[in-house]
């Protein structure tokens, strides 16, 4: 490309070294940026702090002749491919940390994110990070509920085989375009000068590129209108391959309070399965933000792909991170598919025992600051004991008020524990081993608004019921 990266009009120029030791002592860190750039790598650049108002600034990137053909581009990875754990920062450290390569499109036209991961499956883990520029709330309403109003850009988009977390991004990786990928642990061959790092070749070819995929030629155009931006519609499938089914829903976690926002994708697929996959499945990597990921044996998943035919039984666990305790939201940010209108999406919140309808409203709670795996769970019926008999055992529990004391009564399985919480999670009464149908409680701390009564009976059945008190 013949470029110098000094050429690019400020001080702030660098690249990515996954095999160094960072501040939060993980690997990875950037290092300045210099010389001629190289084809297939990727550089970041933000201009100075010095101006008083926003202000556009412009550079112009010109090359005698553009790259074409076979481009090989050197990964690196460390070697550490153990359990995740704390370091003594406080900070999860996870095998993928030292694995991160920056790498980016090296052709004047966009290439197929898909059959990039493809021809590299060998060297790196099926999916793409793009950072997203980290805009801010902005006025636009929210494209599912159309009355709630965020629109909070985080940190990255991660993208696979089953889509990505922003429903905009097409996966075409447009001519310029950054973006990180993961190297595989099995990859690579060790660095004679170095007892830790391993090194391997990306490679970039023209069968990638955007256009007409069997007959490429000079003379023909190349669409490179597709730099990450908003866009209307999602196009995975090439000229000429059957077309893949495909339902799936984007689920939001925010913070009431900082805007932090989170998007996990999780959907439905006929070449998913319902174990771990790896071009469906893509890896959750512990921030420092709040998140909201799915749990497949165990392990956390950003992106999770699901086997068809659609089963309304079907349960998924979800984890969450709480960076800042508080009041939060989790909402639909859009659905596709069978989603759209055949299927109800319902949050368990396990925690106060209620099955909420995300369609109807987002859900709204308070959490403490922590790592929440065994709380939420995403459902498609209400139904918690899969059969008939859960309504008669519901109707057979009477919640009551009068003067500020609460009766609760069961008709047909004695009482073992009754819990009370407000409408934001906050735990206001508890009683255990009741052993007995009635039970009053008197004094409670309320006034005039809803609660929530969770009633566990000594079959260990749970009951939720919602009154005003």
């Amino acid at each position: 490309m013949n470029y110098n990266v000094g050429w690019i009009p400020n001080g702030y120029r660098y690249l990515w070294n996954p095999t160094v030791v960072n501040s939060n002592g993980t690997m990875g860190n950037w290092n300045p940026a210099s010389g001629t750039m190289i084809p297939g790598k990727g550089y970041i650049a933000r201009t100075f702090n010095t101006f008083a108002t926003p202000t556009a600034l412009t550079h112009t990137f010109r090359n005698q002749a553009p790259n074409n053909g076979l481009i090989l581009n050197e990964i690196k990875r460390g070697d550490f491919d153990g359990a995740n754990y704390l370091n003594s920062n406080n900070i999860t450290v996870t095998r993928f940390d030292d694995n991160w390569n920056l790498v980016g499109n090296p052709y004047p036209s966009a290439i197929e994110a898909l059959k990039f991961l493809t021809l590299n499956s060998a060297r790196i883990e099926p999916a793409i990070w793009i950072w997203r520029h980290g805009l801010g709330l902005s006025a636009n309403p929210d494209p599912y509920y159309y009355n709630f109003g965020y629109n909070y850009l985080p940190d990255y988009l991660m993208f696979n085989f089953m889509g990505s977390t922003d429903p905009s991004f097409t996966g075409k990786i447009a001519s310029g375009q950054g973006f990180m990928v993961n190297m595989l642990h099995s990859a690579g061959t060790l660095v004679p000068t170095f007892t830790d790092v391993f090194r391997d070749d990306l490679t970039f070819n023209n069968s990638l590129r955007k256009g007409d995929y069997d007959n490429l030629n000079p003379n023909e155009v190349h669409d490179n209108s597709m730099f990450y931006r908003n866009a209307n519609t999602v196009d995975n499938t090439f000229a000429g391959e059957p077309i893949e089914e495909k339902s799936r829903i984007w689920l939001d976690v925010l913070n009431d309070t900082s805007g932090e926002i989170d998007t996990t994708l999780l959907g439905y697929s006929t070449n998913a399965t319902m174990g771990i996959d790896n071009p469906y499945d893509c890896v959750f990597v512990p921030r420092g933000k709040v998140s909201f990921y799915s749990l497949i044996e165990g392990k956390t998943f950003i992106i999770q792909g699901r086997a068809l035919p659609f089963d309304y039984n079907d349960q998924v666990p979800m984890g969450l991170n709480i960076a800042q305790a508080g009041n939060h939201t989790i909402a639909i940010k859009k659905t596709d598919g069978i989603f759209v209108e055949d299927v109800d999406i319902y949050l368990e919140d396990k925690f106060i025992g209620i099955i909420h309808n995300l369609k109807e409203e987002p859900y709204h709670f308070t959490s403490i600051k922590g790592i929440f795996e065994d709380r939420f769970i995403i459902r498609y019926t209400t139904n918690a004991l899969g059969n008939q008999d859960f309504e008669n055992i519901k109707n057979s529990v009477v919640v009551a008020s009068n003067d500020r004391n609460l009766t609760v009564k069961s008709y047909i399985e004695n009482l073992d524990q009754v819990t009370i919480y407000d409408v934001l999670g906050r735990q206001l009464y508890y009683s255990k081993d009741i052993q007995n149908k009635d039970l009053i409680i008197t004094n409670i701390s309320s006034s005039n608004q809803s609660l929530i009564v969770k009633i566990k009976l000594q079959n260990g059945q749970v009951v939720t019921k919602k009154i005003v008190l």
